[in-house]
């Protein structure tokens, strides 16, 4: 179970099965796609709690290196912009570079690899207030606004002639490539997951069609 006429068929025989109304292809994919992401978020819910992606989602976990700064770089960028494709961030990795010589050890060129974590609220109102917990170079954050992601490693500018960000690597999950049936049939696509995934999604979107018939059959859930 794939393909999106498999899955199709497959989901047809699940809702004939609880005497449900029969579901058109865009009815289908419409509760399919929303059933995708129901089931990423719960996926993802267990990341909250482990910092582990779970492997149900390996087919759309991807790591991307972006290039932050160039060595000739007279006002270093603290942000980049986020990938079209991306859904949820989940790690943030960094490659500093010294912009010349300090003192007798650090030479001009030399790297410092330093993983971000995420500031958020809490955080934010918490370091504010404790200089020793602020944002350093080998204390980094990030955060995201609106479509970038910002680095905060040190007041704006005072670290420019010193140090600089140069590339950062994100790990983050994907966006996934839409379900796609046409009514002949004879345009389709697959499902980016695999088979036992493809079934656990399947049930959630066959519970989130039969609840858009008006179907309160509170059984339903544990029959699936």
């Amino acid at each position: 179970m794939i393909t999106a006429v498999e899955i199709y068929e497959a989901f047809l025989i699940e809702i004939d099965r609880h005497e449900s109304p029969d579901a058109q292809v865009v009815t289908f994919l419409h509760h399919w796609n929303t059933a995708v992401y129901s089931f990423i978020e719960n996926e993802l819910s267990v990341f909250e709690l482990t910092n582990v992606v779970t492997d149900r989602l390996r087919h759309l976990s991807t790591q991307k290196e972006l290039t932050v700064n160039a060595a000739s770089c007279k006002a270093p960028e603290t942000s980049v912009l986020i990938p079209l494709d991306y859904y949820r961030l989940f790690g943030v990795k960094g490659v500093f570079e010294y912009a010349r010589d300090y003192g007798f050890k650090i030479k001009k060129g030399e790297l410092i690899y330093k993983p971000f974590r995420k500031m958020n609220a809490d955080l934010e109102g918490f370091v504010a207030d404790n200089f020793y917990y602020a944002p350093a170079i080998n204390r980094p954050f990030y955060r995201i606004f609106d479509n970038k992601i910002n680095f905060l490693y040190g007041q704006k500018g005072l670290l420019s002639d010193l140090i600089f960000l140069k590339t950062v690597t994100i790990s983050y999950i994907k966006h996934p490539i839409p379900l796609q049936l046409s009514d002949s049939f004879l345009s389709f696509n697959s499902s980016v997951f695999p088979i036992d995934v493809n079934r656990l999604i399947l049930k959630i979107a066959v519970l989130d069609y039969m609840g858009s018939t008006g179907d309160d059959r509170v059984q339903i859930k544990s029959q699936l």
